[in-house]
């Protein structure tokens, strides 16, 4: 099973992590994989591409992070955009598939480290 955190800051999503293989079909030819990997590399260029962004990428073949360093104001309304669509999209393939891939959103605290 893929396990996936999202954290968002407002409607922003900040931080998420990817664990595990969904164990739909073997490595190569898993869908529920594929669609994970598509929605969450359409964020990361999406993101990337605007000014005042930063996507830090971490991949060690057991873990894929993607963390927002930084963001800038005039790209909120974007970012919220992107995040939504992601949101959906992940939120859908967990239902639809909800024994292979499993999300859990984490709201940002601000004043806590």
């Amino acid at each position: 099973m893929i396990k996936s955190v999202l954290v968002v800051d407002g409607e922003v999503i900040v931080d998420a992590e990817f664990t595990g293989h969904s164990g739909f079909a073997p490595a190569g030819g898993d869908i529920v994989c594929a669609a994970v990997s598509a929605i969450i590399e359409s964020y990361k260029l999406a993101v990337s591409t605007l000014d005042g962004c930063t996507v830090d990428q971490f991949d060690d073949g057991r873990v894929y992070r993607l963390r927002l360093e930084c963001y800038e104001d005039r790209n909120i309304g974007i970012l919220e955009g992107a995040s939504r669509v992601v949101l959906c999209g992940l939120k859908s393939l967990s239902l639809l598939h909800c024994d292979y891939f499993k999300i859990t959103i984490k709201e940002l605290k601000h004043g806590s480290s």
